[in-house]
């Protein structure tokens, strides 16, 4: 059972490899990178009709003298959506450079196979951000929201025990010693007033940071 999976998980990254591959044959073929595609896309609103078509021709003639008259776009992801197979360290990689251009060069007159492709990059692409993003979480929940969340509990038992105390320690009187009861009542007491006075002084804390962010608040918008 072991093998099988391992067989399946080896299989599944080689595949990914492949398709990033390719992906990265299509910006080695066409010499660009993802910042130039995002700039062409996202910034032709900022500029005239003039500026556009400019713009469009140098690509054209870019792209005839890299692959000929006939190429296809290279894909594109929303930022900051990437993998670190489409990083320069594996894509200008000098032993994988001319290697992703031929796989690119295999697929190009087959739209449909380059398109599969593509699109299987992609969505590798969006699986390893969304592992990335549960590690994360993970770590996040288990280095700092779970150990506050613990101290917090811890706070509240000291507070409500404490509580619990001082409602039941004049119940104890009949079945101790009078200097035991005198010793452990003050203990307690002293206890619940140092805990009272920290709730308290935490309490104006936490209530004046508040005042001050609104404060601040209101100013701007004024």
């Amino acid at each position: 059972m072991d093998f099988q999976k391992l067989s399946v998980f080896f299989f599944i990254l080689s595949y990914s490899i492949f398709c990033h591959l390719v992906w990265n044959g299509c910006y080695n073929a066409h010499s660009c990178s993802e910042t130039e595609v995002h700039n062409s896309l996202y910034n032709t609103n900022k500029k005239t009709q003039n500026t556009k078509l400019v713009i469009q021709n140098n690509i054209k003639l870019t792209r005839r003298k890299t692959m000929g008259s006939k190429t296809s776009p290279c894909p594109i992801l929303p930022k900051p959506i990437k993998s670190i197979f489409h990083l320069n360290w594996f894509r200008k990689s000098p032993d994988l450079f001319p290697i992703s251009i031929q796989l690119y060069s295999m697929f190009d007159e087959k739209n449909n196979t380059l398109g599969f492709i593509l699109i299987s990059s992609a969505i590798f692409t969006i699986i390893e951000w969304m592992y990335i993003i549960y590690l994360l979480s993970r770590l996040l929940w288990d280095g700092i929201i779970k150990p506050i969340f613990k101290i917090i509990y811890l706070i509240i038992f000291i507070c409500v025990l404490m509580k619990i105390s001082v409602m039941f320690l004049p119940y104890t009187k009949s079945y101790i010693s009078q200097d035991n009861y005198q010793y452990i009542s003050s203990m307690v007491f002293s206890f619940y007033n140092i805990t009272s006075k920290l709730y308290t002084d935490f309490g104006i804390l936490i209530n004046n940071a508040i005042k001050d962010d609104v404060g601040h608040c209101i100013i701007n918008r004024e």
